[in-house]
């Protein structure tokens, strides 16, 4: 069982894969929140994605500099204080929360009751390479677990509902064109298709 354990700010989130499903659990401020993601509903890539809000760091340094100002400006010892902690606390709130929103992640898609979600997964905690890792582990897991439990062929189930499965495997990228390829080939030769009737015989 491979795990992947991420800590931003105030939230951990703890990844486990396990034998047929992901499962994840978000821990905040004493809250917690378990969710799974069977392998049937999880899809086979990653994408990239970078968020920020860069406004607030020109608000961080705009408000330092007031702070600066305030302080050695003010016509009184007391508004120099004050406007100057004022500007400084301003200052600190909008760079934490510049860094706090800031995010470097991996997209999963996945799908919950037919409406699709994303899961998101920071590239670089715990580091780059543990999190290349886990995401490469939890992907061939998924791959190997469908193939296992979808692909076999059987000449006592009908042609078409072995296709369609074949299909779904490689339309969610479980399986290669190669492998579908070979395994439609075994089909065929295992269940023939319903020949079906056009006009008249």
């Amino acid at each position: 069982m491979k795990k992947l354990i991420q800590k931003n700010i105030f939230t951990t989130t703890e990844f486990q894969i396990l034998d047929n499903k992901l499962s994840f659990t978000e821990r905040r401020f004493g809250n917690e929140n378990e969710r799974e993601i069977l392998f049937e509903n999880l899809g086979a890539s990653k994408r990239s994605q970078k968020i920020s809000k860069p406004l607030y760091l020109v608000g961080s340094f705009a408000s330092a500099l007031i702070s600066f100002l305030a302080y050695f400006l003010s016509e009184s010892t007391r508004n120099a204080i004050y406007g100057g902690i004022f500007w400084a606390a301003v200052a600190l709130f909008t760079i934490g929360y510049y860094f706090a929103t800031k995010k470097n992640i991996w997209k999963i898609d996945f799908y919950n009751n037919n409406t699709r979600m994303l899961l998101n997964i920071y590239k670089e905690i715990p580091n780059k390479t543990e999190v290349y890792n886990f995401i490469e582990e939890l992907i061939i897991a998924r791959n190997e677990y469908l193939k296992t439990n979808y692909t076999r062929i059987d000449k006592n189930l009908s042609y078409e509902s072995q296709f369609s499965k074949l299909e779904w495997l490689k339309n969610i990228e479980a399986i290669s064109i190669t492998e579908f390829n070979a395994l439609h080939e075994k089909l065929k030769s295992t269940s023939e298709p319903t020949k079906r009737r056009v006009g008249f015989e």
